[in-house]
């Protein structure tokens, strides 16, 4: 867990915000993988105050604390046997504890991989606004196949990747996030999608990558506070040319966050 160091313009940036406050709201952002969290990462941490702080909780060292803590291989994460729920399940539980702690220690923003949790929710809801930003299944997908393929995590051709454990779990990332436990079956993601949709109705703001500049007025509506977000694109790796069949076995696999996704916009 660390602090984002000012960078370029970053510090003037805050230095502006601190002359009218920062935020008159503390933030916390619960940030799905592959939904536009770069850019708006920096640009949270731009609005804060010079005497508001901001605190993201990233994701290789809390793999790697997990690992200290709980005897688990964070790397199982990425693979088909039954040892990737257990790193699931020990990883998220790390950065919940995480995420407890930062709240309670009173940080303007905390942001990161994390799920949603009901109990920090109750515990710190009145004095923080939960965010989160959706993007379109397909595409997230697509996006996120790309980016563990450039990191190393994954190296095995897309329609290898359609077919395996690992994908149907990227099919409901966005359910699983919110319903806030991330080692549901699939027999049970009915049950987790109906949970995620309750939960969202929780969240201050719930913006979608297709229209960051609706999110950043209903961000401002919320925190009293204007927030610029840079549009940057930070994909990394080849997007893979997919035929028909491909797009039809996404579809398939990521069929309940679709509906999520769908219900959000209609409702939210």
């Amino acid at each position: 867990m660390s602090r984002l160091l000012d960078r370029g313009g970053l510090w003037s940036k805050r230095l502006v915000r601190s002359l009218s406050g920062g935020l008159k709201r503390k933030c916390c952002f619960v940030h799905i993988p592959k939904c536009a969290g770069t850019s708006l990462n920096r640009a949270l941490a731009g609005v804060c105050g010079l005497r508001q702080h901001y605190c993201r909780i990233t994701s290789v060292p809390s793999r790697k604390s997990t690992a200290i803590l709980y005897g688990v291989k964070p790397e199982k994460m990425f693979s088909g046997t039954a040892e990737a729920d257990d790193a699931y399940r020990a990883i998220f539980e790390h950065r919940e504890a995480l995420t407890m702690y930062a709240l309670a220690s009173g940080e303007t923003v905390v942001t990161g991989h994390f799920l949603y949790s009901d109990r920090a929710f109750r515990a710190f809801g009145d004095q923080y606004g939960f965010i989160t930003v959706l993007r379109a299944p397909l595409s997230r997908m697509i996006s996120h196949y790309g980016y563990i393929q450039a990191t190393g995590e994954l190296d095995v051709n897309f329609d290898d990747y359609l077919n395996s454990s690992l994908a149907r779990r990227h099919g409901s990332e966005m359910t699983r996030y919110l319903c806030g436990t991330p080692d549901r079956s699939e027999d049970e993601l009915t049950d987790a999608l109906a949970l995620a949709k309750e939960n969202l109705r929780n969240f201050a703001v719930v913006g979608f990558t297709e229209d960051m500049d609706k999110f950043a007025k209903d961000f401002e509506a919320a925190f009293q506070a204007p927030l610029t977000i840079p549009r940057r694109n930070t994909a990394k790796g080849a997007k893979p040319q997919l035929s028909p069949d491909q797009i039809d076995a996404l579809k398939g696999i990521s069929a309940i966050d679709q509906d999520l996704y769908d219900w959000a916009q209609s409702n939210l």
